[in-house]
């Protein structure tokens, strides 16, 4: 739990375009059986990253489908879908 604590304070430090850093955290999170606060913070990142594949990537991951936004057009399905690949090889 100190390790988890001192990852969330280093995000405090520089958030910009660190989408990857706060997938880990929710993985973390997961892991550590706090979904519900992986859920939060997936909810409270989102106006930072909404326009990024990989940030509806995870969301996917996590929840087991893209939300609405994403089969609106907010991001291209298909890079969702090649950034889902990506996360699945490296997590």
């Amino acid at each position: 739990m100190d390790a988890l604590h001192a990852f969330e304070r280093s995000l405090q430090i520089d958030t910009a375009n660190n989408v990857d850093a706060y997938i880990g955290l929710c993985k973390v999170y997961v892991k550590a059986g706090k979904s519900e606060t992986a859920a939060q913070t997936m909810e409270s990142i989102r106006p930072l990253f909404e326009k990024l594949p990989r940030y509806w990537a995870f969301y996917k991951i996590l929840y087991g489908a893209a939300p609405p936004e994403v089969a609106s057009g907010l991001v291209d399905i298909k890079d969702v879908d090649k950034e889902i690949g990506y996360l699945r090889r490296i997590y």
